[in-house]
């Protein structure tokens, strides 16, 4: 009887000949390649690499509605001078201009074109990043934009503090 203590050959070790068929599978950078059952796809360094992704689609889907919703904030402004400018014909009097809402209103429609353009520049900045294991924070081009909305808003207000001064 073999003592407890003699060391035990394992033969399903040295016996580990599988005949498999290869699976196709894409890989991180998107590329097919095969795999045979005994291995193993290649895992990113990154294992919130999926998540990071998910969220910078997030990050341009807001900058996109937030664009369409200035867009169609310019539009309002610039159809609502057009808009004064018939009412008064409709009542007789003859105004030759729509004020400044139609410049405002280009302006918006433009601001907004321009924030969707800078946010599918920053999506696509941010992926390489994240696909190269590294990313850096906006910082200048979030200060330019708050600051633009800022001095676009205050022109506002204080173009609707003139109109209702000469009306």
């Amino acid at each position: 009887m073999p003592s407890s203590n003699t060391p035990r050959l394992n033969l399903s070790l040295l016996i580990d000949v599988t005949f498999s068929t290869p699976t196709p599978v894409l890989n991180r950078r998107g590329r097919l390649e095969m795999l045979w059952d005994n291995s193993r796809p290649e895992m990113p360094q990154n294992p919130n690499l999926a998540r990071d992704h998910l969220a910078n689609e997030r990050t341009l889907l807001a900058w996109v509605r937030t664009g369409v919703a200035i867009v169609v904030f310019g539009f309002a402004i610039g159809r609502f001078g057009i808009a004064i400018r018939q009412f008064s014909m409709l009542q007789g009097r003859s105004l030759h201009s729509s004020g400044m809402s139609v410049p405002f209103g280009l302006i918006a429609i433009f601001g907004g074109v321009i924030l969707i353009i800078a946010g599918l520049v920053r999506y696509r900045m941010v992926r390489a990043q994240l696909d190269r294991g590294e990313f850096r924070a906006a910082g200048l081009v979030i200060d330019i934009f708050a600051l633009l909305t800022a001095v676009f808003g205050l022109v506002l207000g204080a173009y609707l503090f003139y109109i209702q001064k000469t009306l």
